[in-house]
């Protein structure tokens, strides 16, 4: 599934083929750490993904 996931100050974006999700915090660290949460989670699924179809 390809995400866009988009940082903007103390928003965060989110917008995949299953639709769109947007969240605003009051503190530039709350977001950045939600950011970093949804990148972390794509790019652990991709790679193991890639392990896996490698393995195989």
């Amino acid at each position: 599934m390809d995400q866009i996931i988009i940082l903007d100050g103390n928003v965060v974006g989110l917008v995949s083929d299953g639709g769109s999700a947007r969240w605003e915090f009051e503190r530039l660290e709350d977001a950045a750490e939600l950011y970093r949460l949804l990148v972390l989670s794509v790019d652990v699924e991709d790679r193991i993904e890639f392990l896996v179809q490698n393995s195989l």
